[in-house]
């Protein structure tokens, strides 16, 4: 996959900001201390939850009270961990709510596919974590992660790349 990035810069594409085309928020965790909230049946993401590229259900639920103190998150939502393990992602295939630990990007309709910017954040991985501040673990802010840049090709050369990858990736399952 890093050879069709390398591709793109070829081609000049233009950086442009997450902001600029997805809607980026982050979650946040209804209060531990209100039993009320938890050992429901809505799904709660957090980072122990993104050990695969998609995330289907969580280990940990809220109730229906928990849930309504939390931002929901539509389906093929691009998460990303902010605090801790930096880099860490993955695309919810359920609505959800998430910790505040992770960032969320949903992609404008028809102008970034959640598929590509999922790769070309994760080509970018590395230089991402050395954006990271803190001394007891690094993080990432909202405005920060609002702010990374990928070069964005044209939507139709983004579901070219799309289809590329699905089809090399034999190891996960696509819908």
């Amino acid at each position: 996959m890093s050879q069709f990035f390398e591709m793109l810069k070829e081609k000049g594409y233009p950086l442009r900001m997450l902001k600029s085309f997805a809607d980026v928020s982050t979650g946040g965790t209804p209060s531990k201390a209100n039993l009320e909230y938890w050992n429901g049946d809505k799904p709660w993401v957090s980072a122990e939850d993104m050990k695969n590229k998609y995330v289907y259900d969580t280990c940990e639920k809220v109730t229906e009270a928990g849930y309504a103190t939390c931002k929901i998150i539509p389906v093929d939502t691009l998460m990303y961990v902010c605090r801790g393990s930096i880099g860490v992602m993955a695309i919810n295939k359920i609505e959800c709510a998430t910790n505040q630990s992770i960032c969320r990007a949903k992609c404008h309709d028809n102008v970034c596919n959640v598929e590509f910017l999922y790769h070309a954040l994760m080509y970018q991985k590395d230089n991402i974590k050395k954006m990271g501040t803190g001394t007891s673990f690094k993080s990432l802010n909202q405005t920060s992660f609002s702010e990374l840049k990928i070069e964005l090709p044209p939507y139709n050369e983004q579901m070219k790349f799309v289809s590329i990858a699905q089809q090399a990736d034999k190891s996960e399952y696509y819908n």
